[in-house]
């Protein structure tokens, strides 16, 4: 009896004490603004990917919490502005960066994606526009360098990432209609050093860009008849130049010639024997 009036006194001390202190059996629920405070913190610094990584543990953590979701939404549109700005600017990697974080992170928040203003499908087709635009960039940046067979290789390397895309493959074609406008605009105006470098990497390229499909609107053999005519035009004016004794303009012509026929023993040696006299005369 006593043992039974004992366990009753204290089945009472532990009730009230758990109406007086209700912390000592559940936990205390944290404030949505204190469980916002790290990833708001990283959103506002720009650290995307912490953000998310935050946002989704506090979401999870709190499932029902509707300003968290609500911040978490705001979040991730943020993000898609940002992806946005930087494509409009044409900082693609950037850009395409930002894209691919949200496509990354898409089952993170499939279960409100009606609430958000881009899907999966979007995101991919953002990322390979910045990839495009990436790729046209560095081909635009090589075409005004003279450096043809490079912007060949950049458009080519595009065409093999995106198989099948007829509007990359119509880029492509695009590009090698521009490099042969080039070359037959320079051999009119007898600037036979960038006419033969542009001719010389579509010869070269050939083979490879008929892999890919492209339906090109001049052959192998015209491309191979403009590097001659170049070659004869680019030896005859060396060694005219030659023979009137200025070696320097001599040894240009023949070092032009060279960027686009490497393998020309003979003008290799040309220019050897002009460089030796050159350095004779200046003793």
């Amino acid at each position: 009896m006593k043992h039974g009036s004992k366990m009753k006194a204290w089945l009472l001390i532990f009730v009230m004490g758990s109406l007086l202190n209700p912390g000592c059996v559940t936990q205390k629920k944290i404030p949505p603004e204190q469980v916002l405070v790290l990833p708001q913190k990283y959103t506002e610094a720009g650290e995307y990917r912490q953000a998310i990584i935050a946002f989704n543990s506090a979401y999870r953590a709190h499932p029902g919490e509707k300003a968290i979701l609500e911040a978490f939404v705001k979040c991730l549109e943020r993000v898609r502005q940002s992806a946005d700005q930087a494509f409009e600017r044409k900082n693609y990697s950037l850009a395409e960066k930002a894209y691919s974080l949200l496509f990354e992170n898409l089952s993170n928040f499939r279960d409100f994606q009606k609430l958000l203003s881009f899907s999966g499908k979007y995101l991919g087709g953002r990322i390979k526009d910045c990839r495009v635009g990436a790729a046209k960039e560095r081909t635009r940046q090589a075409l005004e360098a003279g450096e043809f067979h490079q912007a060949l290789t950049e458009m080519q390397s595009l065409v093999r990432s995106y198989t099948g895309d007829t509007d990359v493959l119509a880029s492509l074609v695009s590009l090698s209609q521009d490099i042969k406008r080039t070359a037959d605009l320079s051999l009119a105006r007898e600037d036979y050093v960038t006419a033969g470098k542009a001719c010389y990497a579509l010869w070269k390229d050939y083979p490879l860009l008929e892999n890919t499909g492209a339906a090109l609107p001049f052959s192998r053999l015209v491309l191979d008849d403009g590097i001659k005519a170049c070659r004869v035009q680019l030896t005859r004016k060396g060694l005219e130049q030659y023979r009137k004794g200025n070696l320097t303009e001599a040894i240009f012509f023949w070092q032009g010639l060279l960027a686009f026929d490497p393998d020309n023993l003979e003008i290799k040696k040309a220019v050897e024997t002009a460089a030796e006299q050159l350095k004779k005369i200046k003793k």
